[in-house]
């Protein structure tokens, strides 16, 4: 391809990155987390809806280990399809489960878990922290 002053080739970069985005997102309603990460093999975020709803009352319950383990079940799944938007939405609510009942230890275990897992992806940790 074509090749600017500075050896940069002038089909790639952030502005072609974001131009294909932004048509995914017109083209193809449908798929919605999908359209936006090319990498997502799958979309989770119903599921994650239904868990992140089911959590609240869980932890109204006391049973908030139990909610964290749904969590994490779930947001094993989303990280191995890729499905970026879901796995952050778990990650954050993870935390902020264990921030509400002010379980500070556990927070910051998970917090380290989390972030450690093999192919986690950057942008679901940085949303957590």
């Amino acid at each position: 391809g074509a090749v600017n002053k500075r050896g940069h080739s002038a089909s790639g970069g952030w502005f072609a990155r974001r131009l294909v985005g932004a048509m995914a997102q017109e083209l193809n309603p449908v798929l919605g987390n999908m359209a936006n990460d090319p990498k997502a093999t799958e979309d989770f975020s119903k599921d994650a809806e239904e868990v992140i709803a089911r959590v609240d009352t869980m932890k109204q319950a006391g049973r908030v280990e139990e909610a964290v383990e749904e969590m994490v079940a779930l947001e094993k799944k989303c990280r191995q399809a890729c499905d970026g938007r879901s796995t952050s939405k778990l990650l954050c609510k993870i935390c902020q489960t264990y921030f509400d009942v002010k379980d500070w230890s556990k927070l910051k275990e998970h917090i380290v878990l989390l972030s450690k897992k093999r192919g986690q992806l950057k942008r679901a940790t940085t949303d957590m922290v």
